[in-house]
């Protein structure tokens, strides 16, 4: 995956300083997504595309061992800084495509605006991947944008035609990506983030 988005990786890895400044507004869906997870049995979780550790460090406190996954450099840098002192958090720059992980390694996968990056195929085989690595009974969370016939989402949309590198997340409707791996929906619900649909889904490995 590497090649096909390293115009991508390079954009996050000059923005990864300041992320956090730019996605502040992003934290109370985020927070409201990861309440909405049963996490009293959760022992081990893994955050796909965990950016500059924000997911990670809220699941550090709640999980006996956490995993952040990245591809971009720059944000597993300061995913670094932000999670010092916590033992119990690791990170490691790798592809989604190809977690290093064996079958059934985690309760619970998160992955928070990172899917609709991906192309298609990509995607698919990363949420087919998510699906491998958790146990039983697992739990998938997974938050983005929604694909629906709205003004806002025409308007990205159009703004992604324009400058693919900077509006890199594609809408998507990805409960039905879940369900065609094998998921199976717990919860479904949508939000609205200034005015841009946001879907969060938990969903389970049956």
């Amino acid at each position: 995956m590497e090649k096909r988005y390293n115009r991508i990786i390079k954009f996050y890895n000059t923005i990864s300083r300041i992320y956090d400044l730019l996605g502040v507004f992003e934290w109370d869906v985020i927070e409201k997504g990861l309440n909405l997870v049963e996490l009293d049995r959760c022992e081990y979780a893994l955050d796909i595309g965990c950016g500059t550790g924000r997911v990670l460090k809220w699941l550090s406190n709640k999980c006996k061992a956490v995993v952040g996954l990245d591809i971009a450099s720059g944000m597993i840098r300061v995913a670094k800084k932000k999670l010092e002192g916590k033992i119990n958090a690791s990170l490691l720059l790798a592809d989604a495509l190809y977690p290093p992980f064996r079958d059934e390694s985690f309760d619970l996968v998160t992955s928070v605006f990172t899917l609709e990056i991906l192309a298609y195929e990509d995607l698919m085989k990363t949420l087919t991947e998510a699906l491998r690595i958790l146990r039983k009974g697992g739990k998938f969370l997974a938050i983005s944008i929604l694909d629906k016939p709205c003004r806002s989402i025409k308007v990205y949309k159009f703004l992604g035609k324009l400058f693919p590198t900077i509006f890199n997340c594609k809408p998507i409707k990805l409960d039905g990506f879940l369900r065609d791996v094998g998921f199976n929906i717990l919860v479904r619900h949508e939000v609205s983030l200034y005015g841009f649909p946001i879907i969060i889904i938990i969903a389970r490995k049956e």
